[in-house]
């Protein structure tokens, strides 16, 4: 195969994918805290978070995220979508990862999507 079936192929198989990101978030702009807000109830009750890349890394800036800081604590942050979302005629996919570099004794990460 040359470049141009190669480059034909890849355009072809984009078109064919289409997809809408509703929100997303590197933690690399340094203005996480004017997105993610901490919910309004009881919010001296929960633990406090920073950004980091963490213990072990292979790309420092790109492994980048939010870390917990206290033991023993709650925690919660709520951040808004671009625009209301529907999964009517597609599928909806949600993606995020959790890497948990401290000994749980219970635990556990989730996340909640509201419409």
């Amino acid at each position: 195969m040359n470049l141009a079936s190669i480059s034909a192929a890849i355009l072809a198989t984009c078109s064919l994918v289409s997809s809408k990101v509703f929100l997303s978030e590197s933690f690399d702009d340094g203005e996480w805290k004017s997105v993610w807000k901490v919910p309004s109830q009881n919010p001296n009750q929960l633990g406090a978070w920073e950004v980091s890349s963490g213990k072990f890394y292979a790309d420092e800036r790109v492994s980048r995220g939010l870390r917990t800081l206290d033991d023993m604590h709650f925690y919660a942050l709520t951040a808004p979508l671009k625009e209301r979302f529907t999964n009517k005629d597609g599928d909806l996919v949600i993606q995020f990862s959790a890497k948990n570099e401290q000994s749980l004794n219970c635990g556990g990460a989730y996340i909640k999507v509201n419409p």
